[in-house]
């Protein structure tokens, strides 16, 4: 692998290929692209968005297998999410404490157990 070179391109950092907020953009893209597709594919998959909660960003969790996972959303897709999800006024009462590394550890058992 070749070594990386990070620069600031506006208010951003970049590897030269992408900038960080292009790569956030996409995670979230990806994520909500994946669970309306399934949505509309007829899976019975419980989302969950919690609005506000941190500025301008919302919360939406889902399981995978029984493992739950959850993204900040931009309040820019919250249309997506009413729409599509389910609002709750806290998720304090179903959040397993997962951090940001169990969610990679659960997406990446999930994946290499197919």
């Amino acid at each position: 692998m070749s070594e990386k070179t990070f620069k600031i391109v506006g208010n951003d950092m970049s590897d030269g290929y992408h900038t960080f907020d292009e790569l956030y953009e996409h995670r979230v893209l990806l994520y909500l692209l994946w669970l309306v597709e399934e949505k509309g594919r007829g899976q019975k998959r419980d989302v969950y968005w919690v609005k506000d909660h941190f500025p301008d960003w919302d919360l939406v969790a889902t399981n995978i297998g029984n493992q739950q996972i959850s993204y900040h959303v931009p309040i820019s897709y919250r249309d997506v999410l009413q729409k599509h999800f389910v609002q709750r006024e806290s998720l304090d009462h179903v959040w397993d404490g997962h951090t940001s590394a169990d969610v990679a550890d659960r997406m990446r058992d999930r994946i290499r157990s197919y």
